[in-house]
């Protein structure tokens, strides 16, 4: 997995439960809780990774296209 890969997954995914919770007052394991995404760093794009611009024009130009090669005829 290449580090942009892992660093953006660390931005936008929480941890695993490995953090264990402890009660103060008696010092008992009370279970393993996970930390929240961090949120930081890539301009707080993460969050949005998947989504698309339906104004892009690079992606109405391939609609564009893939209409134009569904209308035409099969041979």
């Amino acid at each position: 997995m290449s580090s942009l890969v892992r660093r953006i997954q660390r931005q936008v995914l929480p941890s695993k439960p490995v953090h264990p919770k402890i009660d103060l007052k008696t010092g008992k394991l009370l279970g393993y809780i996970t930390m929240p995404p961090r949120k930081v760093h890539y301009m707080g794009r993460g969050k949005w990774l998947g989504l698309t611009n339906p104004k892009a024009k690079d992606l109405l130009a391939r609609q564009r296209r893939e209409e134009k090669r569904r209308a035409l005829p099969t041979t």
